[in-house]
């Protein structure tokens, strides 16, 4: 598994957007994006050749054969996009916003499909037509934290010389097998099984969400298949011992229907987990905490953060 992750890499991009308008961000903000993306790309004028390749991205074929097809479901974007640390953020005309986003895979071309996507979506606003906005910068993060400039690429030219992370860097920096785990869930993971919602999930019923999103993910971008036996990792995630938890379900906005409404959110709070002695597993759930879980993950939702501590 080690080998597979030195060899697997990300990239950590920050987008520096210039508002043209006045515009306020609130956190349901996450819940709509992905439709807003998809907009823009199709009522913004650009080569088809760039269309398509846009849309791959946002909407990715399924596997080619049928086991894969079958085992992981239909693969998500190549990216993670940062959840809003606020509920509601202001930007007036002039004011600048930070977008960060983690791209999987070819992170050259990704990048830069991501930029003619949020170019295009300046053109038109965040949403609804408000939100206009420019961007102006653009930066990738190494592991040491330095943000380094890129220049903002022409359209379908992929970006060279990102710095890329390797994700056993980022599991060796977080994990430590000595120490009880805290999963802190900071946006709502909407969690369906049979088509229904988790209101009061244990971690039982999470891990295998953050099993399959990994695995998933390594998949579909990186052609890597490094776990072995999931049942086993299943069995040993029924083993461990919850101390606390304290999650919760938090709505974040109303979807009205024709004659109904339904509120649509997830879990948010802390689960406090006994040591965790399995090196296997506690990796599995490292890179869950940079891939988020559940739906709309790769739009912020289903984030949640590691501490482990004594």
């Amino acid at each position: 598994m080690n080998e597979a992750l030195n060899k697997s890499e990300y990239c950590r991009v920050v987008f520096d957007l210039e508002f043209q308008e006045r515009f306020t961000f609130g956190r349901d903000l996450l819940l709509r994006l992905r439709r807003e993306l998809k907009r823009a790309a199709s009522t913004t004028f650009m080569d088809n050749a760039l269309h398509h390749r846009i849309m791959n991205m946002l909407d990715p074929d399924p596997a080619d054969d049928p086991y894969s097809r079958r085992l992981y479901q239909k693969p998500s974007p190549p990216f993670v996009i940062h959840p809003l640390e606020a509920a509601n953020i202001v930007r007036d005309a002039g004011d600048f916003f930070r977008l960060e986003v983690i791209f999987f895979g070819d992170c050259g071309q990704h990048i830069s499909l991501f930029c003619s996507l949020m170019q295009c979506l300046g053109s038109i606003g965040f949403y609804r037509g408000e939100g206009r906005f420019e961007l102006i910068n653009l930066g990738a993060y190494d592991q040491s934290g330095e943000l380094t400039r890129l220049p903002i690429p022409d359209p379908g030219q992929p970006v060279e010389s990102v710095p890329l992370i390797p994700f056993l860097w980022w599991v060796e920096e977080l994990t430590r097998l000595s120490a009880p785990l805290t999963l802190t869930f900071q946006t709502p993971a909407r969690l369906l099984s049979n088509n229904k919602p988790l209101f009061n999930p244990a971690f039982t019923d999470i891990f295998p969400f953050i099993l399959r999103r990994v695995t998933s993910m390594f998949h579909a971008w990186y052609g890597v298949d490094f776990v072995k036996d999931a049942q086993d990792l299943i069995n040993s995630a029924a083993d461990l011992d919850v101390l606390s938890s304290d999650l919760r379900w938090q709505d974040w906005r109303t979807l009205n229907g024709d004659s109904s409404e339904q509120n649509l959110g997830g879990i948010v709070g802390r689960m406090h987990l006994d040591r965790i002695g399995s090196d296997e597993l506690i990796t599995i759930i490292t890179l869950g905490s940079l891939l988020n879980i559940g739906k709309s993950a790769s739009y912020g939702s289903g984030k949640f953060t590691l501490d482990f501590s004594d």
